[in-house]
């Protein structure tokens, strides 16, 4: 059990905690979080979390080394519940060296949104099918190390593209619709300046 909290500049009063609850795997299991909003009111939300796939009675089938396969939240203000808050939330896998997000779903207030993942042979991410109420596709282009140099979105017409730049580990600028930023790179003092 983890406990965590912040107070209110006063030193006394807890305006948000966390108690968090694992498995013997270490997988956290059961989260409660309660904040105090600025109008006094308590909320909480509480979650489960599975680490199994669904076995289609449970979510008990294929353990997917400690990626959360389903996540369930409620919600209660003032101790009374919530249910247009609440929401269910769904992971779907395919293994590489590790668990490769493949599939995801999320459900509050009747309304359910899903998203699709494709990767190429090397594990590389190169397309997200989204569905959240304004559908597109995202491609990707990722460099030999894994990190995503280009960023594609189609089926929208104002729809927006990107271009990362790296120098070994360190991202040093990027191009995004108008916008274009380069770090400059300075011994002790990295800056970003936006390109002319």
């Amino acid at each position: 059990m983890l406990h965590y909290k912040e107070y209110d500049t006063d030193g006394t009063t807890v305006v948000y905690s966390k108690d968090a609850t694992y498995d013997a795997a270490g997988n956290d299991t059961d989260d409660v979080v309660t904040t105090k909003r600025s109008d006094g009111s308590i909320w909480v939300f509480t979650t489960h979390n599975d680490f199994k796939a669904w076995n289609g009675t449970a979510w008990n089938g294929q353990y997917w080394g400690g990626s959360v396969t389903h996540s369930a939240t409620t919600v209660t203000k003032g101790g009374v519940h919530q249910a247009d808050q609440d929401s269910d939330s769904q992971y779907n896998y395919q293994w590489f060296d590790a668990p490769g997000e493949s599939w995801e779903s999320y459900t509050s207030n009747n309304n359910t949104y899903y998203s699709t993942l494709y990767y190429d042979q090397r594990q590389d991410l190169t397309e997200a099918n989204i569905h959240d109420g304004q559908e597109r596709d995202i491609y990707y282009k990722e460099n030999i190390d894994g990190r995503i140099v280009q960023r594609d979105t189609v089926t929208n017409s104002n729809a927006p593209h990107a271009r990362y730049y790296y120098h070994g580990d360190i991202q040093v600028g990027d191009v995004s619709g108008l916008r274009c930023a380069v770090a400059q790179l300075r011994p002790g003092k990295p800056t970003t300046a936006p390109a002319t």
